[in-house]
């Protein structure tokens, strides 16, 4: 809040749609606001010069490159803070979390299935993962 933009200063924390400071992923970019995206520093976010309020985030051009960067590392994956804030689809299963950034389409339901705050990964191609990280 109270910025103007990147490297510059700032003072608070903006409102954010469950607690100050954190936007749930599908109400971004916010109403009002510009998008600009770093594609060289691999970053994205969205401005509102009347509120003074910026706001950092992956937009989907700049995850798609962070999932290229990723399979062009050999790397195993990416880490998603939480997903109950991503945008839904009308097919309960989420299908577009399983391709897109990083990865080839899976065909058949989600390989991702949420059970009581427990989230089990179906077919995990990587040991540490299925044996837990250690």
């Amino acid at each position: 809040m109270n910025t103007d933009g990147p490297g510059k200063s700032y003072n608070g924390v903006g409102p954010g749609s469950w607690e100050a400071g954190s936007y749930d992923y599908r109400v971004l970019p916010l109403p009002g606001t510009i998008t600009h995206i770093d594609s060289h520093r691999m970053a994205s976010w969205s401005y509102d010069p009347r509120k003074k309020e910026m706001i950092t985030y992956d937009n989907e051009e700049i995850g798609v490159t962070k999932g290229q960067w990723i399979r062009n590392e050999g790397l195993a994956g990416a880490m998603y803070w939480e997903l109950s804030g991503d945008k839904c689809p009308s097919n309960p299963n989420r299908p577009e979390m399983e391709k897109g950034p990083g990865k080839d389409a899976s065909p058949g339901a989600s390989l991702v299935q949420s059970r009581m705050l427990w989230v089990v990964y179906l077919e995990v191609q990587v040991k540490s993962m299925v044996d837990g990280i250690g």
